[in-house]
């Protein structure tokens, strides 16, 4: 989840509130979805988090020289520690109480967990300890992937793209089983290549090429995934998300994003909203129905503790965000330095 980019460190609006959507949108999905349809769009928030993760992270490369090495500590201090927190909160809640979190307390799973190892768990799904992690695992993989096309002079995207294609159309020729296999090979990973296009197309300061190029590009990607989502459906919102973030970055580009801080500080949050929700459910709704109990000798409403859940997540992440995971992440990146031939310097998250 990133907040500035670029040696100027300014901030891309525009992404940041998408961010925001994103993890909004996942909240929404995972509390709503069976109130509406609608609310089943909700889920492709992820989709938005894989095309953004791509963008970024070809932006931040773009804006100034970074090695394979800083690259990595970068990620490992901003990925892993509320990821294991998360997890180890998950694992623990379990571990007390299956109705407080219902998971696993396999340790073998715990271990691939926390090494970001794809794996199928007890129930036959192929989900980490902390079931939402399992976009970490993907996120992980296009990291290690974008990594070693860092150790090259040029040439990275092309090789990123061809791989990730090559990748895929193994996986459909094939059709893998394995966890491994499933998440290496999955279509998903087009997600993160289209990013990694917009990102070189549109720079750090999204003035990189030309409006009309610019345009015809990011045209070109969103149809392409258009026409792979009849042979994978997901990737049509893919599509979709390269359409939003091209929009917000023309719009952004012209001088037109309103800057709304409330707005960007949930984007600065997603990550730890989207990691720390399903806390948040659980604790207002035994707040909410002990509350009710004792008050009105009843259960509370099922619309009203997920209403309440989706506003306790977001203001549970932000306060996570603020008060933990940023001192985190700074204090990591500090010890990590040690291990870098330079400053560990890249600022954002993904």
């Amino acid at each position: 989840m990133m907040t500035a980019i670029g040696q100027t460190g300014a901030t891309m609006w525009s992404i940041q509130y998408l961010r925001a959507a994103a993890a909004v949108g996942v909240v929404a999905f995972h509390q709503l979805q069976m109130r509406h349809w609608v609310f089943l769009i909700g889920e492709h928030g992820v989709d938005l988090f894989f095309v953004i993760s791509g963008f970024i992270m070809v932006a931040l490369t773009d804006a100034r020289h970074t090695t394979a090495r800083t690259f990595v500590l970068d990620r490992i201090a901003r990925i892993v520690p509320p990821y294991w927190l998360a997890t180890a909160c998950a694992f623990l809640f379990t571990a007390v109480d299956p109705r407080f979190y219902h998971g696993s307390t396999d340790l073998a799973l715990l271990a691939k967990s926390l090494a970001f190892i794809p794996s199928i768990n007890p129930f036959g799904q192929i989900q980490p300890t902390l079931y939402l992690g399992w976009t970490l695992n993907y996120e992980m993989f296009f990291y290690a992937v974008f990594a070693l096309t860092l150790l090259m002079p040029r040439g990275r995207l092309i090789l990123l793209t061809t791989l990730f294609a090559l990748l895929v159309l193994i996986g459909a020729l094939l059709r893998p089983t394995g966890a491994m296999e499933t998440v290496y090979t999955d279509p998903l990973l087009l997600e993160f290549a289209a990013g990694a296009i917009l990102g070189w197309l549109f720079g750090a300061r999204m003035n990189r090429a030309a409006v009309p190029l610019q345009a015809l590009v990011a045209l070109a990607v969103a149809l392409a995934l258009a026409a792979l989502s009849f042979w994978s459906p997901r990737l049509a919102f893919g599509a979709g998300a390269v359409a939003l973030i091209a929009i917000g970055l023309f719009v952004e580009r012209a001088g037109h994003m309103p800057r709304i801080a409330w707005l960007k500080r949930i984007g600065d949050a997603s990550f730890a909203i989207y990691l720390f929700q399903q806390f948040a459910f659980v604790g207002t709704s035994k707040a909410l129905n002990a509350l009710f109990a004792v008050l009105l000798h009843r259960a509370a409403p099922q619309l009203l503790i997920q209403l309440l859940g989706i506003a306790a997540a977001i203001v549970l992440g932000v306060l996570l965000f603020t008060y933990l995971e940023r001192p985190m992440t700074k204090a990591v990146k500090r010890w990590l330095r040690g291990f870098s031939s330079g400053p560990v310097a890249l600022r954002a998250p993904s």
